[in-house]
């Protein structure tokens, strides 16, 4: 991403941003995906990911691809957020949060398909040590 000053970032792109899409950050912004502001400025019932945990930190929780929580309600000084695992958590409401879903909604559905595309991803093979002869194993 490139600010209006020349400086430029990595952000979690959500769900749908194109390229030459304007992204606002801070309590005037408009509620739409990639534009992030206190939970205190979002509606009841909006997606959200990249949620801070402390004001000024930085997204902490729902960053993974594909994921989103939804904001519930706002009780006092929290704001009561769903996450994925179906947790609902107190947040502060001046801790701050993007609007919409984290981009790269079917990484979790891509087939691997055979042992060597595993390999190529660094993944070795796993051997039960029941299966091994017992001079290789405890378990054989």
């Amino acid at each position: 991403m490139c600010y209006i000053d020349g400086e430029r970032r990595y952000i979690l792109a959500p769900d749908g941003l194109k390229v030459d899409d304007v992204l606002v950050s801070g309590p005037e912004a408009e509620i739409k995906p990639g534009n992030a502001l206190p939970l205190r400025d979002i509606p009841a019932g909006t997606f959200i990911h990249n949620i801070e945990l402390r004001k000024g930190r930085g997204g902490q929780m729902v960053r993974g691809a594909g994921a989103f929580a939804q904001l519930m309600a706002k009780d006092g000084d929290y704001a009561h957020v769903k996450l994925p695992s179906g947790e609902v958590r107190l947040v502060r409401q001046e801790c701050c949060a993007t609007i919409g879903q984290v981009g790269n909604v079917v990484h979790e559905k891509v087939s691997i398909g055979k042992a060597g595309r595993s390999r190529w991803l660094g993944r070795r093979p796993k051997v039960r040590g029941v299966a091994m002869n017992p001079v290789d194993h405890p378990h054989g």
